[in-house]
């Protein structure tokens, strides 16, 4: 009421439905900041008395309510993934792992905050997550029934071995653990999206946002899902809530960057990832973006500048990486292509390795390269594609069909089918930047040989303001459709609108 508020908590067994503790806090709003601070404090003091809480270690009970509160301090400033809050939130784990070097809760947040820091502070995959590991397994030791910990469990198996089916089985642990844990439900339906799940994802999504309605960045995630699926009116909606509570909300302007660059508004685009680049310091999402959005409209002097400064925010980072493989990718540079996933092998390397050896038609080390990452996903021969194997299966099948091993068709029909059925209501696959879905039933029809179908498709992708012009001059799977004059005329088209949106980014009266 005016400048009054009044905050009541409230602690209750939830097992027992039993009422343990209340307290009302009556305050004035002059400083919000230090109302938050300062009713945190009294409720912490409090609930650790009211807790009793102790150690089979032999700590006192002084000494585990402050590691407590050091790890809800922690988790406040992990809430929503920064580097600056993230670091800052490890300072206070590792206090606490001082006091107590066995509190779970505590190691499956060293376990999150280790991975959301490979992705969102430029923290090199392979040291993320050597850290966030063995942190997560040894609070899954101590207490098999930790959300936190079965979370970053979860988190290890998506991001570092690619596996969202065995990601899916520790997120559903989580959640029957702790059905609020908003962290798990967010990363849960990542899994569920790579797994085909998509409607189910979205009500995972919108539970989130239920539970933690004020939360920009589980608003951003349901507005990216909403927007790949093509409920573009509804996303939009979502951002304007997001930027009405807070209009330099970085993770609104993310998902915006993100939509206007699926919607082939690269101009737009790139002055949002520019926006994103000077407020989120640390995270080099937004440099990597726009190294993409300019290689597209052929500036290759500002796409590597960009490459530059996405490395300079922590050499080797994943953002990095993924830019340096797309941007080589397309010019046809597969030595570069081949490197860079050499030093991605924690994820999408081998995949990276086979795309070199397909562009420089070495097919047998390309077939081993694809074998090599389907194994590691689990992928068994005859089974349905996924959003996690389609990359390295057409890749496989290109490369079988090279070798004359009949085998390539299945596995063509396979990733046919999943795009196919992801296309009745995604024009998106998923991946970085996101994978068009008509680009890849493209490929498919030009492995089949069927230009007609590559035709159709490219067309639609280029509709649906897919605008990788270079699949003409480098892609090896339509190196057979060169002189394909409909494919010419609409890699022609797609150039020309790249260069259109380069245009508007130059002052007036510059030269063309």
């Amino acid at each position: 009421v005016g400048n009054q508020v009044r905050i009541t908590a409230q602690l209750i067994d939830v097992a027992a439905g039993y009422h343990l503790w209340s307290e009302t806090y009556d305050r004035e709003l002059d400083n919000i900041l230090a109302v938050q601070d300062d009713i945190a404090e009294s409720i912490a003091d409090a609930l650790k008395l009211e807790l009793q809480l102790h150690s089979d270690g032999g700590s006192s009970r002084a000494d585990i309510g402050e590691a407590y509160d050091l790890y809800l301090r922690g988790r406040e400033l992990a809430r929503e993934p920064s580097k600056a809050g993230l670091m800052r939130a490890l300072q206070y784990y590792e206090q606490a792992l001082a006091i107590d070097p066995d509190f779970a809760p505590v190691l499956g947040a060293v376990a999150s905050a280790w991975i959301w820091l490979e992705d969102y502070g430029g923290i090199q995959g392979q040291e993320a997550f050597d850290k966030a590991e063995p942190a997560a397994r040894r609070a899954l030791e101590l207490d098999p029934t930790r959300a936190d910990a079965l979370t970053a469990m979860g988190f290890v198996e998506d991001r570092q071995y690619s596996n969202p089916a065995a990601a899916k089985e520790y997120f559903e642990r989580a959640l029957a653990a702790n059905p609020a844990h908003t962290e798990a439900a967010t990363l849960y339906a990542d899994a569920l999206v790579d797994l085909g799940e998509i409607e189910k994802a979205l009500e995972i999504r919108r539970q989130a946002v239920e539970r933690d309605p004020l939360s920009g960045f589980l608003k951003s995630r349901l507005a990216s899902l909403l927007a790949s699926m093509g409920r573009l009116e509804e996303s939009e909606r979502i951002l304007d809530e997001i930027f009405a509570t807070n209009p330099e909300d970085t993770y609104g302007y993310e998902e915006l960057a993100n939509q206007r660059f699926n919607q082939g508004r690269l101009a737009e685009a790139v002055k949002s990832y520019e926006f994103l680049h000077e407020n989120r310091p640390g995270d080099p999402y937004a440099a990597a973006n726009l190294a993409a959005c300019f290689a597209l409209m052929l500036d290759f002097d500002k796409s590597g500048f960009w490459m530059d400064a996405a490395r300079a925010r922590g050499p080797g980072n994943r953002w990095e990486l993924e830019a340096r493989h797309l941007v080589a990718a397309w010019q046809g540079d597969w030595d570069t292509v081949f490197r860079v996933g050499q030093l991605h092998l924690a994820k999408d390397g081998a995949t990276w390795q086979g795309e070199a050896s397909l562009g420089q038609s070495d097919w047998e080390a390309a077939r081993a390269s694809f074998r090599r990452m389907l194994s590691r996903l689990d992928y068994r021969q005859g089974e349905e594609a996924d959003g996690a194997v389609f990359v390295a299966l057409l890749g496989l099948a290109l490369a079988e069909k090279e070798l004359g091993i009949d085998m390539w068709k299945e596995h063509a029909a396979a990733v046919r089918r999943f795009a196919e059925e992801r296309r009745a209501y995604s024009a998106t696959l998923g991946g970085w930047p996101n994978t068009n879905t008509n680009y890849v039933l493209a490929q498919v029809a030009a492995l089949e040989g069927d230009v007609d179908r590559a035709a159709q498709y490219l067309q639609a992708a280029q509709e649906s303001h897919d605008l990788r012009h270079q699949f003409f001059a480098n892609d090896p799977f339509f190196a057979d459709m060169r002189e394909e004059p409909r494919l010419v005329a609409i890699a022609a088209e797609t150039r020309d609108h790249a260069l259109a949106e380069r245009r508007k980014l130059e002052p007036v009266g510059a030269p063309h």
